[in-house]
Protein backbone atom coordinates (compact mmCIF):
# COMPACT_ATOMS: atom_id res chain seq x y z
CA UNK A 1 0.00 0.00 0.00
CA UNK A 2 1.33 3.47 -1.27
CA UNK A 3 1.89 5.68 1.79
CA UNK A 4 -0.24 8.62 1.59
CA UNK A 5 1.49 12.08 2.89
CA UNK A 6 -0.59 15.04 2.90
CA UNK A 7 -1.73 17.86 5.11
CA UNK A 8 -3.32 21.33 5.32
CA UNK A 9 -0.48 22.88 4.45
CA UNK A 10 0.12 21.33 1.22
CA UNK A 11 -3.44 22.05 -0.41
CA UNK A 12 -3.88 24.87 -2.48
CA UNK A 13 -6.77 27.55 -1.69
CA UNK A 14 -9.48 25.43 -4.11
CA UNK A 15 -8.73 22.28 -1.84
CA UNK A 16 -8.39 23.71 1.00
CA UNK A 17 -11.80 25.36 0.87
CA UNK A 18 -13.46 22.20 -0.40
CA UNK A 19 -12.09 20.35 3.07
CA UNK A 20 -13.44 23.19 5.50
CA UNK A 21 -17.03 23.07 3.29
CA UNK A 22 -17.44 19.19 3.70
CA UNK A 23 -16.11 19.84 7.21
CA UNK A 24 -19.04 22.00 7.61
CA UNK A 25 -21.59 20.10 5.64
CA UNK A 26 -21.21 17.26 7.86
CA UNK A 27 -21.92 19.25 10.74
CA UNK A 28 -24.89 20.59 9.12
CA UNK A 29 -23.43 24.19 8.80
CA UNK A 30 -24.12 26.33 5.77
CA UNK A 31 -20.77 27.91 4.57
CA UNK A 32 -20.57 30.20 1.56
CA UNK A 33 -16.55 31.30 1.12
CA UNK A 34 -15.58 33.72 2.89
CA UNK A 35 -18.35 33.17 5.41
CA UNK A 36 -16.19 33.38 8.93
CA UNK A 37 -18.73 32.82 11.45
CA UNK A 38 -20.04 29.74 10.46
CA UNK A 39 -16.67 28.90 9.34
CA UNK A 40 -15.04 29.57 12.56
CA UNK A 41 -17.99 27.63 14.01
CA UNK A 42 -17.45 24.77 12.06
CA UNK A 43 -13.44 24.80 12.69
CA UNK A 44 -14.14 25.50 16.23
CA UNK A 45 -16.34 22.40 16.94
CA UNK A 46 -13.81 19.96 15.10
CA UNK A 47 -11.47 20.03 17.76
CA UNK A 48 -10.57 16.39 17.91
CA UNK A 49 -11.58 15.53 21.61
CA UNK A 50 -12.99 11.59 21.94
CA UNK A 51 -16.19 12.23 22.42
CA UNK A 52 -17.05 13.70 19.14
CA UNK A 53 -15.07 11.61 16.82
CA UNK A 54 -16.39 8.59 15.84
CA UNK A 55 -13.59 6.37 15.89
CA UNK A 56 -12.80 7.33 19.07
CA UNK A 57 -16.35 7.02 20.38
CA UNK A 58 -16.20 3.32 18.55
CA UNK A 59 -13.27 2.12 20.53
CA UNK A 60 -14.49 3.46 23.90
CA UNK A 61 -17.84 1.66 23.55
CA UNK A 62 -15.67 -1.60 22.09
CA UNK A 63 -13.35 -0.99 25.42
CA UNK A 64 -16.17 -0.69 27.66
CA UNK A 65 -18.19 -3.66 26.48
CA UNK A 66 -15.15 -5.74 26.41
CA UNK A 67 -14.22 -4.98 29.94
CA UNK A 68 -17.46 -5.36 31.21
CA UNK A 69 -17.78 -8.81 29.75
CA UNK A 70 -14.79 -9.69 31.44
CA UNK A 71 -15.99 -8.92 34.97
CA UNK A 72 -19.65 -10.83 34.23
CA UNK A 73 -17.05 -13.99 33.60
CA UNK A 74 -14.64 -13.69 36.64
CA UNK A 75 -17.74 -13.37 39.09
CA UNK A 76 -18.70 -16.59 37.55
CA UNK A 77 -15.53 -17.90 37.91
CA UNK A 78 -15.02 -17.08 41.60
CA UNK A 79 -18.19 -17.85 42.64
CA UNK A 80 -17.80 -21.44 40.89
CA UNK A 81 -15.33 -22.38 42.89
CA UNK A 82 -16.87 -21.36 45.91
CA UNK A 83 -20.03 -23.13 44.65
CA UNK A 84 -23.55 -22.71 46.93
CA UNK A 85 -23.08 -23.76 50.02
CA UNK A 86 -19.15 -24.14 50.72
CA UNK A 87 -17.64 -25.53 54.02
CA UNK A 88 -17.38 -22.44 56.42
CA UNK A 89 -14.99 -20.71 57.40
CA UNK A 90 -13.43 -20.60 53.84
CA UNK A 91 -9.83 -22.59 54.24
CA UNK A 92 -6.33 -20.57 52.86
CA UNK A 93 -6.50 -22.92 50.31
CA UNK A 94 -9.82 -21.39 49.18
CA UNK A 95 -8.66 -17.95 48.86
CA UNK A 96 -5.50 -19.44 47.06
CA UNK A 97 -7.65 -20.58 44.55
CA UNK A 98 -9.41 -17.68 44.34
CA UNK A 99 -5.86 -15.65 43.93
CA UNK A 100 -4.76 -18.05 41.34
CA UNK A 101 -7.65 -17.62 38.97
CA UNK A 102 -7.45 -13.68 39.50
CA UNK A 103 -3.65 -14.07 38.42
CA UNK A 104 -4.85 -15.94 35.08
CA UNK A 105 -7.37 -13.27 34.71
CA UNK A 106 -5.59 -10.29 34.99
CA UNK A 107 -2.95 -11.87 32.69
CA UNK A 108 -5.89 -12.37 30.04
CA UNK A 109 -7.02 -9.26 30.39
CA UNK A 110 -3.69 -7.36 29.84
CA UNK A 111 -2.96 -9.58 26.44
CA UNK A 112 -6.05 -9.33 25.52
CA UNK A 113 -6.43 -5.02 25.64
CA UNK A 114 -2.34 -4.64 24.53
CA UNK A 115 -1.22 -8.07 23.41
CA UNK A 116 1.21 -8.00 26.25
CA UNK A 117 2.03 -11.08 28.58
CA UNK A 118 2.94 -8.96 31.99
CA UNK A 119 3.00 -11.99 34.33
CA UNK A 120 5.88 -13.86 34.20
CA UNK A 121 4.52 -16.51 35.66
CA UNK A 122 1.47 -17.12 33.34
CA UNK A 123 2.38 -18.39 30.34
CA UNK A 124 0.09 -17.49 26.95
CA UNK A 125 -0.09 -21.54 25.94
CA UNK A 126 -2.20 -21.94 28.86
CA UNK A 127 -4.05 -18.83 28.91
CA UNK A 128 -5.42 -20.24 25.38
CA UNK A 129 -5.80 -23.43 26.63
CA UNK A 130 -8.60 -22.31 29.10
CA UNK A 131 -9.95 -20.49 26.63
CA UNK A 132 -8.87 -17.24 28.06
CA UNK A 133 -7.92 -15.77 24.98
CA UNK A 134 -10.28 -13.82 22.97
CA UNK A 135 -10.37 -11.56 20.06
CA UNK A 136 -11.14 -7.57 21.29
CA UNK A 137 -9.64 -4.62 20.27
CA UNK A 138 -6.97 -3.22 21.42
CA UNK A 139 -7.76 0.12 21.87
CA UNK A 140 -4.73 1.52 22.73
CA UNK A 141 -2.47 1.03 19.60
CA UNK A 142 -5.76 1.22 17.57
CA UNK A 143 -5.89 4.61 19.27
CA UNK A 144 -1.98 5.36 18.10
CA UNK A 145 -2.56 4.49 14.81
CA UNK A 146 -5.97 6.12 14.38
CA UNK A 147 -4.25 9.06 15.44
CA UNK A 148 -1.49 8.50 12.93
CA UNK A 149 -4.21 7.99 9.84
CA UNK A 150 -5.83 11.24 10.74
CA UNK A 151 -2.56 13.55 10.81
CA UNK A 152 -1.95 11.59 7.43
CA UNK A 153 -5.26 12.46 6.00
CA UNK A 154 -4.53 16.33 6.88
CA UNK A 155 -5.42 16.94 10.31
CA UNK A 156 -9.11 16.68 9.85
CA UNK A 157 -11.57 14.13 10.72
CA UNK A 158 -13.92 13.23 7.20
CA UNK A 159 -17.79 12.41 7.86
CA UNK A 160 -16.41 8.90 6.11
CA UNK A 161 -13.29 9.12 9.00
CA UNK A 162 -15.02 5.89 10.65
CA UNK A 163 -15.25 4.02 6.85
CA UNK A 164 -11.74 4.72 6.39
CA UNK A 165 -11.19 4.02 9.65
CA UNK A 166 -12.77 0.08 9.25
CA UNK A 167 -10.72 -0.10 5.88
CA UNK A 168 -7.58 0.60 7.51
CA UNK A 169 -8.33 -1.73 10.29
CA UNK A 170 -8.13 -4.56 7.77
CA UNK A 171 -5.07 -3.42 5.96
CA UNK A 172 -2.57 -1.09 8.04
CA UNK A 173 -0.47 0.77 6.12
CA UNK A 174 3.53 0.75 6.26
CA UNK A 175 4.18 2.54 9.25
CA UNK A 176 7.65 4.58 10.25
CA UNK A 177 9.87 3.70 12.81
CA UNK A 178 8.70 6.77 14.90
CA UNK A 179 5.08 5.32 14.13
CA UNK A 180 5.72 1.86 15.05
CA UNK A 181 7.32 3.19 18.76
CA UNK A 182 4.50 5.15 19.52
CA UNK A 183 2.32 2.21 19.41
CA UNK A 184 4.52 -0.15 21.34
CA UNK A 185 4.42 2.72 23.91
CA UNK A 186 0.83 2.95 23.97
CA UNK A 187 0.43 -0.75 24.38
CA UNK A 188 3.30 -1.11 27.32
CA UNK A 189 1.25 2.61 29.15
CA UNK A 190 -1.89 0.89 29.19
CA UNK A 191 -0.90 -2.34 30.26
CA UNK A 192 0.41 -0.80 32.87
CA UNK A 193 -2.90 0.73 34.47
CA UNK A 194 -5.21 -2.02 33.15
CA UNK A 195 -2.98 -4.48 34.94
CA UNK A 196 -3.98 -1.75 38.22
CA UNK A 197 -7.48 -2.31 37.11
CA UNK A 198 -7.57 -6.18 37.33
CA UNK A 199 -5.93 -5.77 40.62
CA UNK A 200 -8.44 -3.97 42.34
CA UNK A 201 -10.77 -6.52 40.80
CA UNK A 202 -9.22 -8.90 42.26
CA UNK A 203 -9.17 -7.72 45.91
CA UNK A 204 -12.60 -6.43 45.92
CA UNK A 205 -13.10 -10.07 44.81
CA UNK A 206 -11.75 -11.56 48.04
CA UNK A 207 -13.28 -8.59 49.88
CA UNK A 208 -16.56 -9.17 49.22
CA UNK A 209 -16.01 -13.26 49.81
CA UNK A 210 -14.69 -12.26 53.03
CA UNK A 211 -17.83 -10.20 53.88
CA UNK A 212 -20.46 -12.86 52.48
CA UNK A 213 -18.22 -15.58 54.98
CA UNK A 214 -18.85 -13.10 57.75
CA UNK A 215 -22.85 -12.91 56.68
CA UNK A 216 -22.73 -16.54 56.70
CA UNK A 217 -21.15 -17.31 59.59
CA UNK A 218 -23.07 -14.46 61.79
CA UNK A 219 -26.63 -16.25 59.98
CA UNK A 220 -27.25 -12.99 58.53
CA UNK A 221 -27.94 -13.84 54.61
CA UNK A 222 -31.86 -14.18 55.05
CA UNK A 223 -32.37 -12.49 51.69
CA UNK A 224 -29.87 -14.91 50.19
CA UNK A 225 -31.58 -18.27 51.77
CA UNK A 226 -35.24 -17.02 50.59
CA UNK A 227 -34.05 -16.34 47.06
CA UNK A 228 -31.94 -19.30 46.77
CA UNK A 229 -28.87 -18.40 45.77
CA UNK A 230 -26.68 -19.40 48.72
CA UNK A 231 -23.41 -18.11 49.14
CA UNK A 232 -21.91 -17.87 45.59
CA UNK A 233 -25.28 -15.52 45.24
CA UNK A 234 -24.47 -13.48 47.89
CA UNK A 235 -20.74 -13.00 46.70
CA UNK A 236 -22.19 -12.20 43.45
CA UNK A 237 -24.74 -9.54 45.26
CA UNK A 238 -22.07 -7.95 47.23
CA UNK A 239 -19.58 -7.39 43.97
CA UNK A 240 -22.08 -6.19 42.10
CA UNK A 241 -24.16 -3.75 44.76
CA UNK A 242 -20.54 -2.31 46.16
CA UNK A 243 -18.07 -2.89 43.92
CA UNK A 244 -18.61 -2.56 40.26
CA UNK A 245 -19.48 0.63 39.76
CA UNK A 246 -16.44 2.10 41.54
CA UNK A 247 -14.25 -0.57 38.92
CA UNK A 248 -16.14 0.59 35.84
CA UNK A 249 -15.62 4.25 36.57
CA UNK A 250 -11.76 3.51 37.04
CA UNK A 251 -11.35 2.08 33.68
CA UNK A 252 -13.45 4.18 31.94
CA UNK A 253 -11.03 6.97 33.24
CA UNK A 254 -7.87 4.70 32.12
CA UNK A 255 -9.47 4.02 28.50
CA UNK A 256 -10.49 7.96 28.12
CA UNK A 257 -7.23 9.11 29.10
CA UNK A 258 -4.92 6.15 27.66
CA UNK A 259 -6.73 6.08 24.56
CA UNK A 260 -6.42 10.27 23.96
CA UNK A 261 -2.58 10.11 24.80
CA UNK A 262 -2.41 7.43 22.47
CA UNK A 263 -3.93 9.36 19.70
CA UNK A 264 -2.10 12.41 20.39
CA UNK A 265 1.13 10.72 20.38
CA UNK A 266 0.29 8.85 17.00
CA UNK A 267 -0.58 12.23 15.90
CA UNK A 268 2.76 13.97 16.65
CA UNK A 269 4.62 10.61 15.21
CA UNK A 270 3.34 11.27 12.27
CA UNK A 271 3.85 14.57 12.53
CA UNK A 272 7.89 13.91 12.68
CA UNK A 273 7.51 10.99 9.95
CA UNK A 274 6.33 13.62 7.50
CA UNK A 275 7.61 16.90 8.20
CA UNK A 276 10.68 18.22 6.42
CA UNK A 277 11.09 21.01 9.24
CA UNK A 278 12.96 19.74 11.92
CA UNK A 279 11.02 21.88 14.10
CA UNK A 280 7.57 22.51 12.67
CA UNK A 281 5.01 25.59 14.68
CA UNK A 282 2.28 23.48 15.82
CA UNK A 283 -0.93 24.44 17.83
CA UNK A 284 -4.25 22.87 18.96
CA UNK A 285 -7.94 23.67 18.79
CA UNK A 286 -9.94 24.24 22.29
CA UNK A 287 -13.56 24.99 22.71
CA UNK A 288 -14.60 28.34 23.65
CA UNK A 289 -16.11 26.33 26.99
CA UNK A 290 -12.89 24.61 27.36
CA UNK A 291 -11.52 25.20 31.10
CA UNK A 292 -9.27 27.60 32.20
CA UNK A 293 -5.88 25.91 32.00
CA UNK A 294 -6.74 24.82 28.38
CA UNK A 295 -7.44 28.01 27.52
CA UNK A 296 -4.51 29.51 28.84
CA UNK A 297 -2.26 27.25 27.21
CA UNK A 298 -3.68 26.68 23.83
CA UNK A 299 -5.37 30.43 22.80
CA UNK A 300 -3.77 33.76 22.77
CA UNK A 301 -5.95 36.67 24.34
CA UNK A 302 -7.46 37.50 21.23
CA UNK A 303 -8.44 34.54 20.82
CA UNK A 304 -6.76 32.55 17.97
CA UNK A 305 -5.25 29.44 18.81
CA UNK A 306 -1.38 29.74 20.43
CA UNK A 307 1.62 28.58 18.87
CA UNK A 308 4.68 26.32 19.81
CA UNK A 309 7.82 25.02 18.34
CA UNK A 310 6.92 21.07 18.70
CA UNK A 311 10.75 20.96 20.21
CA UNK A 312 9.03 22.64 23.55
CA UNK A 313 5.88 20.44 23.89
CA UNK A 314 8.37 17.44 23.72
CA UNK A 315 10.46 18.62 26.00
CA UNK A 316 7.22 19.24 28.29
CA UNK A 317 6.92 15.51 28.16
CA UNK A 318 3.79 13.62 27.01
CA UNK A 319 1.44 15.42 29.76
CA UNK A 320 0.78 17.10 33.09
CA UNK A 321 0.70 13.93 35.04
CA UNK A 322 2.73 14.61 38.44
CA UNK A 323 2.63 18.32 38.03
CA UNK A 324 0.49 20.69 40.34
CA UNK A 325 -2.32 22.73 38.45
CA UNK A 326 -0.92 25.67 38.61
CA UNK A 327 2.33 24.24 36.90
CA UNK A 328 0.64 22.51 34.04
CA UNK A 329 1.91 23.65 30.64
CA UNK A 330 1.23 23.07 26.98
CA UNK A 331 2.20 19.30 26.24
CA UNK A 332 2.04 17.06 23.11
CA UNK A 333 -0.70 14.98 24.99
CA UNK A 334 -3.83 15.95 26.49
CA UNK A 335 -3.52 18.56 28.76
CA UNK A 336 -5.05 16.79 31.54
CA UNK A 337 -7.74 13.61 31.99
CA UNK A 338 -10.53 13.74 29.79
CA UNK A 339 -9.40 16.42 27.80
CA UNK A 340 -10.95 17.25 24.64
CA UNK A 341 -8.29 19.56 23.21
CA UNK A 342 -7.24 18.56 19.39
CA UNK A 343 -4.12 16.62 18.83
CA UNK A 344 -1.53 19.36 17.24
CA UNK A 345 -1.71 20.51 14.01
CA UNK A 346 1.06 22.19 11.80
CA UNK A 347 0.97 25.74 11.01
CA UNK A 348 1.50 26.46 7.59
CA UNK A 349 1.78 29.86 6.91
CA UNK A 350 -0.16 29.67 3.59
CA UNK A 351 -3.29 28.41 4.73
CA UNK A 352 -3.07 28.47 8.84
CA UNK A 353 -3.60 32.38 9.45
CA UNK A 354 -7.26 31.98 7.54
CA UNK A 355 -7.77 29.38 9.85
CA UNK A 356 -7.03 31.58 12.61
CA UNK A 357 -8.84 34.41 11.44
CA UNK A 358 -11.86 32.30 11.61
CA UNK A 359 -11.81 31.53 14.79
CA UNK A 360 -10.61 34.91 16.19
CA UNK A 361 -13.39 36.55 15.01
CA UNK A 362 -15.95 34.40 15.94
CA UNK A 363 -14.56 34.62 19.50
CA UNK A 364 -14.43 38.29 19.27
CA UNK A 365 -18.02 38.34 17.81
CA UNK A 366 -17.44 40.04 14.59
Amino acid sequence: MTRVRSNLHLLDDDSFRRVLGELAAARGVALEWPDWEPLGKAVDGEHGGWRDDPVLEELFRRARGDFGGWMQKVVHAVTAILGREPRLPLSSEDYQRIRAEMQRRRAALVFNVTGEIVDGEVKLSALKHLGLIEEWTRWPASAALYGVLRQRAGGQAPASSFTMWVKMEAAPPPLGPLERQALEMARRSAATYVSSIADDVGHSMEEVVLAAEKRAIQNRIATSIETRRGFSGTVSDLFWDLKSKGINRDFERVVRTEMQQAFHEGNVTAIREQEKDPDPLVYKLVRDEACRDCLRLWTEPDGAPRLYPLSELERNGPNNAGRKRAEWVATVGPSHPNCTDSPCQVYSPNVTPHLFDAIRERRQGR
